[in-house]
């Protein structure tokens, strides 16, 4: 194969570019096609769900192991293993050393290593031990290498595929791909077997999504830090992508958002929803940005969407989110003129669209929009300071471990040094010598301010206003430092909060370590 080859929509060089092939990529050939030049022409499935037409001019047939290949039933996805070890191994109920050796034996060799103990059976399983004593991963040596960690494994059992009886979907992580493994519910035949692609996996959902009485997949993830996110659906045995991560956005271009000096304004178009806003936002959300005249350049709209089940129906809920860059991250110390490598959004604005599926067409169910500097109140309070990263009568920032150790009432007779070390509800993480997490799970400990774990939202926005990142109540929001004697943000100190059930769970003190 050349070093990169376009796959392309149809079997044509003028069709839709819709993927790339690399040098060693491998595909199993769906179909076959000669276009009006009498070349040859492959149809082969690159992704979970996403086919192409691939030039075979380009491509030199091999018997290597595909990246997406369909199993029949019955069989594997690697002909060459003779045995269903693969399978059986990932149909375990729980992964411990005792639940191999139940299911394949004891006739395994052991080998020492530095972390981890491995254990290898004859047929190429094996199993590792960590430190522990817990199962770290397992896998099948050549010809089908890569590791299988069991915090991957999800499973979930449903009735998607037109074979009679519920299916177990297993998703896992082999090697650099997420895998699916679709196996009979009562008797683990393998039906089928994908590829999904090489994305980490946050979230799996199966549900009727569009609401025809048929059963879909939703998946959430990222590719190398980018989110990546498609709804699926099974025709012919086979899945189709129906709604990728773009599928919604063209809600946001009813949000229409400007910024004045400080007073943000919004307006909403969306069916039958209009609606405007205006509020004042505080002066930290323009510290890094206050020599820019023409702030309105600064302002993005960006949108998202997730399943969610409201009435025992699933909707699909678009969000589309204001945002001001705020901070800017160099490496290198504040006020160094330096390229930036990262940018924390401010979202001011959420706009949020509640779609009720009726097959693939959108009926606006719900919309509603809020603002998050809404309260002039707390436009007074100061922002986090420099030096409040500590708590009272404990661990600040830039200690030793020892000294956090015994700020937090332990005996130096029982101190054993480590980098991360937790002691009565706090965790503490050293870097280079000095303290750069402290993180609360107990409510004996408060910030300056007064915050504890456990405290309402209300109290923590007394405390220090709306967060910098997120909005009050999500799971994570975000409050960064300010630099009192030069007035600008401080790239490397902050505060970060969870929440649950609108209180406190847990907060983190923390100081990042600039090159």
């Amino acid at each position: 194969m050349a070093d990169t080859v376009n796959i392309r929509k149809e079997n044509s060089v003028n069709s839709e570019v819709i993927a790339q092939a690399r040098f060693n990529d491998v595909f199993q050939i769906l179909g076959e096609k000669v276009d009006s030049d009498n070349r040859t022409w492959y149809l082969v499935e690159f992704d979970f769900g996403c086919k192409g037409w691939i030039p075979g001019w380009l491509c030199e047939k091999t018997d290597d192991w595909p990246r997406v290949r369909k199993s029949n039933k019955g069989s594997l996805l690697n002909p060459a293993i003779d045995e269903d070890i693969y399978v059986r191994a990932l149909l375990l109920e729980e992964y411990t050393r005792e639940s191999f050796e139940k299911a394949f034996g004891k006739n395994y060799t052991e080998e020492a290593r530095y972390v981890y103990k491995k254990y290898k059976y004859p047929s190429g399983l094996y199993f590792e031990i960590n430190r522990e004593n817990e199962l770290a991963f397992f896998g099948v040596e050549e010809p089908m290498s890569g590791k299988i960690y069991p915090d991957t494994i999800t499973r979930k059992t449903c009735d998607i595929f037109s074979e009679p009886g519920d299916e177990l979907l297993i998703f896992f992580e082999c090697s650099l791909y997420y895998r699916l493994l679709v196996c009979r519910a009562d008797t683990g035949d393998v039906l089928r077997e994908y590829t999904l692609g090489y994305l980490n996996l946050d979230n799996i959902e199966i549900g009727d999504f569009l609401n025809n009485g048929s059963q879909q997949i939703y998946l959430e993830g990222n590719i190398d830090g980018y989110p990546k996110k498609g709804l699926y659906r099974v025709v012919d045995d086979d899945f189709v992508e129906v709604f990728n991560i773009n599928s919604f956005d063209q809600y946001a271009d009813h949000v229409q958002a400007s910024l004045d000096g400080n007073s943000f304004s919004m307006s909403v178009r969306i069916g039958n929803y209009q609606k405007s806003f205006t509020s004042i936002l505080p002066d930290k959300v323009f510290y890094d940005t206050t020599d820019v005249k023409d702030k309105n350049g600064l302002l993005t709209i960006e949108s998202d969407w997730d399943v969610v089940r409201k009435n025992n129906r699933w909707l699909i809920q678009v969000c589309c989110k204001v945002n001001y860059p705020m901070i800017y991250y160099y490496w290198g110390p504040p006020g160094d003129d330096n390229e930036p490598n990262e940018i924390l959004y401010n979202d001011l604005a959420r706009v949020f669209v509640d779609l009720s599926m009726n097959g693939t067409r959108q009926e606006i169910s719900d919309v509603r929009a809020e603002v998050k500097y809404d309260n002039p109140e707390l436009l007074k309070v100061e922002p986090l300071g420099y030096d409040e990263i500590r708590l009272v009568d404990g661990p600040s920032v830039e200690m030793t471990m020892e000294e956090a150790y015994q700020a937090l009432g332990g005996s130096m007779e029982n101190f054993r040094y480590a980098e991360h070390m937790e002691y009565n509800g706090v965790s503490l993480l050293e870097f280079c010598g000095s303290i750069v997490d402290i993180t609360v799970t107990t409510p004996e400990y408060e910030t300056p301010r007064g915050l504890r774990v456990g405290d309402p939202i209300e109290k923590v926005e007394r405390l220090y206003g709306k967060p910098d990142y997120g909005f009050s109540g999500d799971g994570y929001v975000s409050y960064k430092c300010t630099y009192p004697e030069l007035g600008f943000v401080n790239y490397y100190r902050g505060l970060d909060i969870g929440y649950k059930d609108g209180v406190v769970k847990w907060f983190t003190l923390y100081q990042v370590i600039l090159d």
